[in-house]
């Protein structure tokens, strides 16, 4: 009678499990190729688009690693559409909805790993990094794992003995791939890493999981060598500015980052200990969840988000573990019915650059003999990536001064504000005869009249 009960226990959760995916999947997919890309999304399939010795070494991005784009290479031999090419995005984030349900559960329980998957889910910024074809979904879902091997890394249990060994592969994927080269990376590793060893003290210091976990961080550090060939500037201006050498700047980034690990689970433990401190992590919880979650609606900040996708599945599992053990079950639905709401309200209030729409624009009202001039040469990537008719032209005022002598009309597409420059010029010795706007991008036409 207890097997048939454990039967029927697990084939209810496999079938909540398989519908949260089901509904994970149903809010990433039908926009994916709805929004145009945008600047860094057209620079991902240029540099994927390229062999994988330039990718890593000839002209190698000089701050995410090759790996990225190396997968995506093969990927775009099957197809190079909006859709396709952020579809490797999608299947990272339906990973990590599956790892942060595998990760609540081995650490807070069943129900809390299922609320945490749901939450993540229906989470707006989840969703809007799943239809991004960058790497951050992916990165995002190498943490995870990380923080799932080393559940298996402080497991006593036998039948996950043999995994222990596994963390030295996630930590090698987390420095790997996709990686990004910042602040940001150091202290998800340093924060899951001090957590990970706070709990290790405090279990006895079996050496065996330490051993591994060095292995791991080893391991990960050597693989992510050839992104780390160079100083980030950030280090050498800090160096410039104090007495301090750089080692020492090196070896506090790694040590703040794990000494913060270790006060976060020392100070979680004395709060969750006393039914004040309690209250408070609920509150805090539940307050940054909702204004993370609200932030989606609001389109600045965009490079903030992209470093909070690597922190918000463990926001997302400490809210789901709080709200589940401390409150009724109709908060938890409160705030995935919330999350929800502004998940489908995104979808049609933030927009993306709408490069798509700039060049059919141009396609169609631009004549032959007229000249297409970018004020930045970033934006040629997503210009070309739309199959102009019209070829673009770059340059300063003294090229555009020689150029477009002759033009009947120069079209200007200026984006991120623009070049003052080239308007101001423009604006002296022609006659701006219309302005187009689309979302952070801007047509300027001039005819060859004087104003």
């Amino acid at each position: 009678m207890a097997a048939k009960t454990s039967v029927l226990v697990n084939g209810k959760s496999i079938g909540i499990g398989i519908s949260i995916l089901l509904a994970a999947a149903a809010l990433r997919l039908p926009g994916l190729g709805g929004r145009s890309l945008w600047l860094d999304e057209a620079y991902s399939v240029w540099q994927a688009g390229r062999g994988h010795l330039t990718i890593w070494v000839t002209d190698r991005d000089p701050v995410h690693s090759g790996l990225y784009y190396s997968l995506l290479h093969p990927w775009l031999h099957l197809g190079q559409e909006e859709f396709w090419v952020r579809l490797p995005s999608v299947w990272a984030s339906l990973l990590m909805v599956a790892l942060v349900w595998l990760l609540g559960r081995r650490l807070a329980g069943a129900a809390a790993g299922r609320w945490a998957a749901l939450l993540l889910a229906v989470s707006p910024l989840d969703v809007w990094y799943a239809q991004e074809a960058r790497m951050y979904a992916l990165l995002a879902m190498s943490g995870l794992l990380w923080a799932v091997a080393l559940t298996w890394a402080r497991s006593t249990e036998p039948t996950v003995g043999f995994f222990r060994w596994w963390t030295i592969l996630p930590l090698a994927v987390f420095f790997s791939l996709g990686l990004y080269l910042d602040l940001p990376m150091i202290l998800l590793w340093g924060g899951l890493s001090g957590i990970w060893l706070a709990d290790w003290w405090q279990r006895g210091r079996d050496p065996q999981p330490l051993f591994i976990w060095l292995i791991g961080s080893f391991s990960g550090a050597l693989l992510s060598w050839p992104v780390w060939s160079f100083v980030p500037p950030w280090i050498q201006a800090i160096e410039a500015r104090l007495l301090f050498p750089l080692w020492f700047w090196v070896g506090l980034l790694f040590v703040g980052p794990l000494t913060g690990g270790w006060v976060i689970f020392f100070l979680g433990s004395q709060f969750l200990g006393d039914a004040a401190g309690r209250r408070w992590l609920l509150f805090l919880s539940g307050l940054l969840f909702i204004c993370l979650v609200f932030w989606m609606l609001w389109p600045q900040l965009a490079l903030f988000k992209r470093l909070a996708v690597l922190f918000w599945p463990y926001l997302v599992l400490c809210t789901a573990f709080m709200f589940n053990r401390y409150t009724s079950r109709s908060w938890l639905i409160g705030l995935a019915s919330l999350a929800l709401l502004v998940t489908l309200l995104g979808q049609w209030l933030v927009p993306k650059d709408d490069w798509r729409g700039v060049v059919a624009y141009l396609n169609d009202a631009a004549a032959p003999g007229d000249m297409v001039w970018l004020s930045s040469v970033a934006d040629r990537l997503p210009y070309i990536y739309y199959q102009p008719i019209h070829p673009f032209q770059l340059g300063g005022v003294a090229q555009l001064q020689e150029r477009g002598a002759a033009a009947p009309t120069i079209w200007l597409i200026t984006s991120y504000g623009g070049d003052s420059a080239l308007k101001a010029w423009l604006n002296e010795n022609r006659t701006l005869a219309g302005h187009i706007p689309f979302y952070r991008i801007d047509i300027w036409q001039y005819s060859l009249e004087q104003p």
